[in-house]
């Protein structure tokens, strides 16, 4: 989504195109060109920024769906900690939980740390934990608790069983 929002031309394109046009690195067409994608962009901008959640949407399904094609490893037992994100802090609280034998699922957004998480053979769901269809649903095992080792704004408000 943060790629969509900086897509769009600013200000500031108008006055690095004045300058190279008074250093002659710019004609006077191109110029007037520049201004035109700028504005159409600063007009657009808003319109990209409030669809960027349904395309980021549709991407995750897409590209995505190759990731989570594989498998999540064994299904963990009740009573699980639920690990949402597998940062430092995440794979160090799985390696603190692995020590001591208590099961635990991560749940992750980066394919790369989600690739990580399967090759050292944690059971790893690929997904938003923000989002409902990331979340457990009635039917997966329920967890005792969960950790959010990375700040984040959204906690889940109910037991998620």
């Amino acid at each position: 989504m943060t790629g969509l929002t900086l897509a769009g031309l600013g200000e500031l394109s108008f006055v690095l195109a004045r300058l190279a046009v008074s250093a002659g690195l710019l004609s006077a067409a191109h110029y007037e060109e520049v201004v035109t994608v700028a504005v159409l962009t600063m007009l657009g901008t808003p319109f990209v920024i409030r669809a960027a959640p349904a395309v980021a949407t549709l991407l995750d399904r897409f590209l995505g769906a190759r990731i989570a094609s594989a498998p999540a490893g064994p299904a963990p037992p009740d009573g699980h900690v639920l690990i949402v994100g597998f940062g430092l802090n995440g794979q160090n609280l799985a390696h603190v939980l692995q020590q001591t034998g208590i099961p635990y699922l991560i749940v992750e957004l980066n394919p790369d740390l989600v690739a990580r998480a399967r090759a050292r053979g944690d059971g790893v769901l690929y997904g938003d934990a923000t989002r409902p269809t990331s979340s457990p649903r009635p039917g997966r095992r329920t967890p005792t608790s969960s950790s959010w080792p990375s700040p984040t704004r959204w906690r889940p408000d109910a037991s998620w069983g």
